[in-house]
């Protein structure tokens, strides 16, 4: 018999199926062991999705989420695992780890490890460095930046061995000896109890519920202040401060002559769609709604993905910076871009509007498509190709708004660049002429805001205006490095880290384009505020402010502020100030009552004293019987001790 079996043994087929079984023991194993990472790591992704997601709250979108997430990333797994394990193969025969537990706990560690890689890779800004050209940094050298890729691969690697040991181990217990299966429920047990805790926990995370003031008429004191609200986006105190002190920026200098000025400090992630809309609702993400420049809305339901998933920029990269896109274009859910339809409460204007108030706004970032109100709304969007929204309300209105800006742009352009260059065609500017072209682009969008925010505000006189102008941040973004290099008092030959980015000749002809930049728009703002009143007050402030390192506003500088006239206190300073208090402070300006809803306050500070006693801040507090307006002094209905401490907070209570 044993000599039968060592002669069937010996047969070509026989040998050619043990040969052939191999490889597939090795697949099966690697790609349960991918599974399991994967299906683990879509696990935690889906539940911090619906953790920072409370918006995502139906049955039907929670359980799309719970069931995407975890099926894409245990894809991903398997196939990882699969080659691998595969790959084992090739080592010598010594080194290879058995089809088992061994094998198992291997690929899982490396499955693991690739992973943690990717994830930290993709959300660490200091590696970027490395590979990103068009991402430059003052701070950070090419070399520092592979010294923190190399420690994200370390890092990850010795993260990937433990979790691989810990695999191999547990396996191993659990299929040796003669209780295996109770070991092997014992284990299953464990990590599904785990999962179970996992998802209950994010499954119960309170939906944040606010209920924003609803406005009438009657509601507003008898004195009410206008407002002209103008925002500049990216405005950074640190270079308007020198600019304002050299006397480039006078219509600006005259305004903080008679107001008070600050900062606003601003919430995270710093970017425009979370700014702005924060700006105009007084709420953060997690109730407005706009967190990032596009979400992600999950296959099978309508969970509408806006803050990405991790603690700082984890997997943003990596899953919806660029692996969205891919995924929606081939039909696997979508990514629509930030816009009005997503926004979930009411702005400024549709306070001012409920009111009966006239609002007039023009250029605001997100308001597209334009939406009905008491007065007039040019969205961002206008004077762009055509489009399904509507880009003005009312529609009858864009007919007799001014759209070619080009002889007034060619002006400017000529002011930032020089007459000889603004003349010069594309092929004789080479590599440069796209980003004259990026200057000619902006710089004429702001003309047209400037231009029909003008027109509107002149021949309506809205009890409230808002006008959005982008061209400086977006001038930031492109010539920030040629700034700073080029404004040092003793400049130092470019080196070559530099040379990747810029050159002398881009230096000479870039450097002062931010300077002539701020000049342009703060002609733009002695338009849009020559026909204010005194009593009338004007707000020019920013979204965010923009870092001098090259690294664009990522890290949140605070924004800037400067409010003049409507009973605004000359020299006034505001200290701890946010971007969440410009909605209270602007409603109460204009004889509002404020909601205790409001996570914001009204910046007293900026006023004289006498007229903030003559217009003291009146609170709108919500309560089982609908909202109470409760004049000062009047007896408060009795709230938590929560509320109170937090309307105690905004200085609205002793």
């Amino acid at each position: 018999m044993n000599s039968t079996s060592g002669h069937e043994a010996g047969r070509p087929g026989h040998r050619l199926l043990q040969a052939a079984a191999r490889p597939l023991r090795r697949a099966l194993v690697g790609a349960c062991a991918g599974a399991l990472v994967g299906g683990v790591a879509g696990l935690i992704l889906a539940a911090q999705v619906l953790m920072q997601n409370p918006s995502i709250h139906g049955l039907r979108d929670r359980v799309s989420v719970l069931i995407f997430f975890p099926g894409f990333y245990l894809a991903i797994g398997v196939g990882l695992g699969t080659l691998l394990a595969l790959a084992t193969l090739l080592a010598p025969r010594r080194l290879r780890p058995g089809a088992g537990a061994g094998l198992c706990g291997l690929t899982v560690g490396l499955v693991s490890w690739l992973f943690l890689f990717f994830d930290g890779w993709a959300r660490c800004y200091d590696c970027h460095q490395w590979f990103r050209d068009n991402w430059p940094s003052l701070t950070i050298s090419p070399g520092e930046s592979l010294v923190n890729l190399l420690f994200v691969a370390l890092r990850s690697l010795v993260i990937g061995a433990g979790i691989g040991l810990a695999a191999g181990v547990t396996l191993r217990w659990a299929s040796s000896g003669g209780q295996r299966p109770r070991r092997f429920l014992a284990v299953g047990g464990l990590l599904g109890a785990a999962a179970v805790v996992l998802v209950g926990i994010a499954w119960l995370k309170p939906v944040p519920r606010v209920h924003p003031p609803q406005y009438a008429p009657e509601m507003l004191r008898a004195e009410t202040s206008r407002v002209r609200l103008i925002v500049i986006d990216g405005a950074d105190w640190r270079l308007v401060g020198p600019l304002v002190a050299a006397g480039e920026m006078p219509h600006l200098e005259a305004l903080i002559a008679r107001g008070a000025t600050g900062e606003l400090g601003v919430g995270f992630p710093c970017i425009s769609p979370f700014m702005w809309t924060s700006l105009s609702t007084g709420f953060g993400d997690e109730i407005h709604g706009l967190c990032d420049f596009f979400g992600y809305r999950v296959p099978g339901g309508r969970a509408l993905v806006t803050r990405y998933p991790g603690a700082g920029d984890t997997s943003k990269e990596l899953l919806f910076r660029r692996l969205a896109i891919t995924l929606a274009r081939r039909g696997i859910g979508r990514t629509p871009g930030a816009s009005s339809r997503q926004k979930r409460v009411p702005e400024l204007w549709d306070y001012v509007s409920a009111a009966g108030r006239r609002a007039c706004v023009v250029g605001w970032r997100y308001s597209y498509p334009a939406t009905a109100l008491a007065g007039v709304m040019v969205s961002e969007r206008f004077g762009e190709r055509e489009r399904s929204g509507a880009t003005v309300y009312p529609a009858e209105l864009a007919a007799r708004l001014p759209v070619d800006v080009a002889e007034a742009t060619e002006a400017c352009v000529r002011r930032i660049v020089g007459p000889r260059i603004a003349a010069l065609s594309p092929e004789a500017l080479g590599p440069m002429a796209p980003r004259l072209e990026r200057i000619r682009l902006h710089v004429g969008r702001d003309l047209r805001f400037a231009t029909i925010g003008k027109m509107l505000i002149d021949s309506l006189q809205p009890d409230f205006a808002a006008v959005g102008l982008t061209s400086v941040d977006a001038l930031e973004h492109r010539f920030m490095l040629e700034h700073v290099l080029g404004g040092a008092d003793d400049p130092e030959p470019l080196t070559d880290y530099y040379r990747r980015f810029t050159s002398e000749e881009q230096l000479a002809l870039f450097g002062p384009t931010l300077t002539r930049v701020h000049a342009v728009f703060d002609s733009l703002l002695g338009e849009l505020t020559a026909s204010a009143t005194e009593e009338e007050l004007i707000v020019v402030c920013s979204d965010h402010g923009h870092d001098l390192d090259g690294s664009g506003h990522r890290f949140g500088p605070p924004a800037m502020i400067v409010m003049a006239g409507g009973g605004v206190r000359p020299g006034a300073r505001l200290d701890g100030a946010m971007i969440y208090d410009l909605t209270p402070t602007l409603l109460h300006v204009m004889g509002f009552p404020i909601s205790s809803e409001f996570p914001g306050r009204v910046l007293s500070e900026a006023f004289d004293p006498a007229w903030m006693q003559r217009h003291p801040v009146r609170l709108l507090i919500a309560d089982e019987e609908g909202e109470r307006l409760f004049e000062p002094g009047e007896d408060l209905p009795s709230l938590s001790d929560e509320d109170l401490e937090r309307l105690r907070s905004l200085g609205y209570v002793e």
